[in-house]
């Protein structure tokens, strides 16, 4: 991912967040094909996810998760030639990025408690040492979450595993009470407050909220299978 250039961001709410460590990176190709309403030509755009810390604002001190989305080459290795890369610069926001801000914006508005609160977000354009020189990029500073990812779910006992279903089972139904409906259903996107036995939801790239009607989706039991949460053996025995 290229580089910013910037330890301390300030951001249009006059806050100001200084980038940690980073958590995580990845990249991700979108096909124009797939998004025939927001995309002209294909795109590829990177996410790295920082910890951060408030160090201007009325609470300085605070800290936070940073994600920093940009667009970046379709083709790898990237291009030497910087009047080249720069052709595929797009002034809009990639999809994915659009509809993660859209969604925590939506869901913080109602006050939806298992939604991660969208602290403060902006859009810059990348500059000519960058990858793509005008591209867009969209830096998102969110809430930390208390708790753990469940990437080590199914080496609990089983009474804590029952415990976490429940408490999953409320979260999932508040998320669908706003007519909110995931579709990147894994383990890692489900985080685990257990002091507060409480439970979050990730991953609002990809979760569908149709404004404009459209049936809610109701919970069943289906979903601790669609979720990894429960499987099933080969020989159909259920397992929990």
């Amino acid at each position: 991912m290229g580089r910013l250039g910037r330890t301390w961001i300030h951001f249009p709410d006059d806050t100001e967040w200084q980038i940690g460590a980073k958590i995580s990176e990845k990249s991700d190709y979108l096909a124009a094909e797939d998004y025939p309403d927001e995309l002209q030509t294909d795109i590829s755009e990177s996410q790295a996810v920082y910890h951060c810390c408030q160090t201007a604002g009325p609470e300085a001190g605070r800290a936070g998760m940073m994600k920093i989305r940009m667009q970046v080459p379709t083709e790898f290795p990237a291009s030497d030639n910087r009047k080249e890369r720069t052709r595929e610069a797009r002034i809009d926001l990639g999809p994915w990025t659009v509809q993660e801000i859209d969604n925590l914006s939506y869901l913080n508005e109602r006050g939806c408690s298992v939604t991660p609160r969208l602290l403060t977000w902006d859009y810059l354009l990348q500059n000519q040492e960058m990858l793509i020189p005008g591209g867009y990029i969209a830096i998102l500073v969110m809430e930390i979450l208390p708790g753990v990812s469940l990437d080590h779910f199914w080496e609990y006992d089983l009474e804590k595993r029952e415990k976490i279903r429940a408490a999953f089972r409320l979260a999932l139904t508040e998320l669908f009470s706003h007519n909110a409906s995931p579709a990147d259903k894994r383990l890692p996107n489900i985080h685990y407050d257990e002091g507060n036995d409480k439970r979050y939801i990730l991953g609002y790239e990809d979760v569908h909220i149709p404004h404009l009607g459209g049936k809610p989706v109701t919970w069943t039991d289906s979903q601790y299978f669609y979720w990894d949460l429960a499987y099933r053996s080969f020989n159909g025995e259920e397992n929990f």
